[in-house]
């Protein structure tokens, strides 16, 4: 018998136990733990993007999430807010345009690929499309 010189009680396989629970615990924790961070970094990543494309509300919803701030100034909760408010005071067109103006000067006119291909469909459209200034808008 090669081990046995050691005596192994119940209460030293009930330690074991303990332990080993405790280590399993501790390394599911770590799991979650990193895989928090990195959601957490691509959201800043994401910001980052963003407010490259204009997008600077946006971009501070998510920069704000980044950082779990979710109340207080400049948080999560308040920039949501700011952007209901927005939308219950002029309508969701104005915003679209807005952020569809943002969208053109700030990614399709950097590249020139994208600023052809963005003429082209352009004048597709006003091609197809007779434009009138006093026309009805119906939503």
């Amino acid at each position: 018998m090669l081990f046995s010189w050691i005596d192994i009680t119940p209460a030293m396989w009930e330690n074991f136990g303990i332990f080993s629970a405790m280590l399993i615990v501790a390394l599911i924790a770590m799991l979650l733990w990193r895989r928090r961070e990195e959601r957490r970094m691509e959201a800043i990543d994401a910001s980052h993007k963003l407010a490259s494309w204009g997008l600077t509300k946006v971009a501070g919803i998510v920069s704000a999430y980044a950082v779990g701030n979710y109340i207080g100034k400049d948080s999560v909760g308040r920039g949501i807010r700011e952007l209901i408010a927005e939308v219950k005071e002029g309508g969701l067109g104005p915003i679209l345009r807005k952020v569809g103006w943002k969208m053109v000067e700030n990614v399709f006119c950097k590249d020139t690929e994208d600023r052809k291909e963005l003429e082209r469909l352009l004048k597709e459209t006003t091609a197809k499309v007779k434009i009138e200034d006093d026309a009805p808008v119906e939503i």
